[in-house]
């Protein structure tokens, strides 16, 4: 039978064994949490990362959809901008849009008058008149039409008048400006 005394150093011997590996276990958490959280944020930079390339994939392909759509733009703009001596072309296109709509259309033009822009660019500005007689959905899609014309214009007032009620004969006249190049 073990003398008391090698019991006792026995018991140290185990607590001190025991107490050496929880240190151990200890450093060993440690440096593995510092380990593991250095890979979690690197995780989470390697995710935005990604993210943001997603993000700039999409805004790029957005893009390009938008320019494909947008096509040449310069030639879209040049043939927007009709000459001075020339707006026949916008007329034709406010007579097919009254003829598509089986509207009655008449209309009035101002003089060119010189408009210049913030940029510097010298433009014309024509006024014009366009008096409409016949219902509100008439001049709804009337007014969808011309929105869509290939033209630079700004229109400035609206005035619809019916004697009885918007559903029926109505007259509208529009006032609006046509820009124009010399």
């Amino acid at each position: 039978m073990p003398s008391k005394n090698q019991t006792i150093k026995t018991i140290i011997k185990n607590v001190l064994e025991a107490c050496a590996a929880i240190v151990i276990c200890i450093i060993l958490i440690y440096v593995s949490s510092g380990q593991i959280s250095d890979l979690v944020n690197s995780i989470g930079q390697a995710k935005k990362v990604s993210l943001e390339g997603q993000a700039r994939g999409v805004a790029i392909s957005q893009l390009q959809n938008q320019f494909q759509i947008i096509g040449d733009s310069q030639d879209k703009i040049n043939n927007a901008l009709l000459h001075t001596d020339n707006i026949v072309s916008f007329v034709n296109a406010l007579k097919a849009i009254a003829t598509k709509n089986s509207i009655q259309q008449s209309y009035s033009f101002s003089s060119p008058t010189p408009y210049t822009s913030q940029e510097g660019q010298t433009f014309y500005s024509v006024s014009f008149n366009i008096s409409l007689a016949g219902d509100i959905d008439t001049f709804i899609q009337y007014l969808n039409d011309f929105n869509n014309l290939p033209y630079f214009t700004n229109i400035s007032s609206i005035n619809i008048s019916s004697p009885s009620g918007v559903q029926h004969s109505s007259s509208m006249n529009m006032v609006a400006t046509l820009y124009i190049q010399q």
